[in-house]
């Protein structure tokens, strides 16, 4: 089984990785992270490296509708949360002042991870918040159709 130190853990290795298991992505310098593309996952995400904290965070998002009731939106994020594993849900506000759920994941890095356990890791994040909000907004009270 592949291993990955923590000392080899760059983007660049991430993206061979992810490469290797036909997961296309883009390598955002500025930001040290991977952008997967929706092609290849349920839902696009970003992986993003913090050394600082010896963790790779996966994140990703999607905007409310404008007509969502906000009084609603933390709710909905925590009853998410109250449902589902492997994804922590929470809203936020863009600049423009659009609302939106985003969902997030560390995973620690201190010895290193197990590269086909990330794969799965991430693929199961993917699904699990595209298919969270499929099923509990059946009504399209929060996101469109």
């Amino acid at each position: 089984m592949r291993t990955m130190e923590f000392s080899d853990i760059t983007k660049e290795d991430l993206a061979e990785a992810f490469e290797l298991a036909a997961i296309e992505c883009e390598i955002d310098d500025e930001d040290n992270e991977l952008y997967l593309k929706k092609s290849c996952v349920d839902f696009p995400l970003w992986v993003q490296i913090n050394d600082e904290r010896k963790t790779i965070m996966l994140y990703t998002h999607l905007k409310f509708k404008d007509d969502a009731p906000r009084d609603q939106l933390a709710a909905f994020a925590q009853m998410l949360n109250d449902t589902y594993t492997t994804v922590q849900f929470a809203t936020g506000e863009s600049d423009d002042g659009k609302a939106f759920l985003k969902g997030y994941y560390n995973i620690y890095t201190n010895f290193g991870i197990i590269v086909p356990q990330l794969i799965h890791t991430v693929k199961k994040f993917s699904e699990i918040f595209i298919d969270a909000i499929r099923e509990k907004d059946q009504e399209y009270i929060f996101f469109g159709s």
